[in-house]
């Protein structure tokens, strides 16, 4: 029963994850639930987890990262969404897989927006073509509009789970 539990805790993760990385590419914001969402699970992950769970560990490294990332958006350098996203996520790993997880971000993040900038500049996505269709250029494809960082933040969570195995628990 524990098992299926932590499975369906898995699942719901990646579901949660998933869906904060497609809102955000579509409209530049993540609600609060999503983190919110990352939390409680995160504590019922780690209740029927069936190896001890590092309370304080897991809990210190979400709140150094959500320090860091308010840092961060009081300076403009990260959206709200991105910055409570990435410290739910955070939770879940913990100061011993937290720096992995945060350069796999900043790798991700690097070539998502490097290529992002390069298709905005040199694409051939005009505004008139997409109206010739019955379109709009979507926000995302828009030259001068921000990087939904949401989309790194999420990829680089499923890269790590998927390879540490946290996918049941913490």
């Amino acid at each position: 029963m524990m098992l299926m539990i932590q499975h369906l805790v898995g699942a719901l993760v990646t579901l949660t994850v998933v869906l904060a990385m497609a809102i955000d590419v579509a409209t530049f914001r993540i609600p609060n639930a999503f983190p919110g969402t990352l939390v409680l699970l995160f504590y019922c992950g780690a209740v029927v987890s069936s190896h001890p769970v590092d309370w304080l560990g897991h809990m210190g490294a979400g709140f150094l990262v959500l320090a860091l990332a308010a840092a961060c958006f009081a300076f403009g350098y990260l959206g709200g969404g991105d910055a409570k996203l990435v410290a739910g996520v955070s939770l879940w790993f913990g100061w011993e897989l937290l720096p992995d997880y945060l350069i796999i971000v900043g790798l991700i993040g690097g070539v998502f927006g490097g290529a992002l900038l390069l298709i905005r500049r040199y694409a051939p996505l005009s505004e008139p073509y997409w109206f010739r269709l019955g379109l709009s250029l979507p926000r995302v494809l828009r030259p001068g509009e921000a990087v939904p960082y949401g989309l790194a933040i999420g990829a680089a969570a499923l890269t790590l789970m998927a390879t540490s195995g946290s996918f049941g628990g913490p």
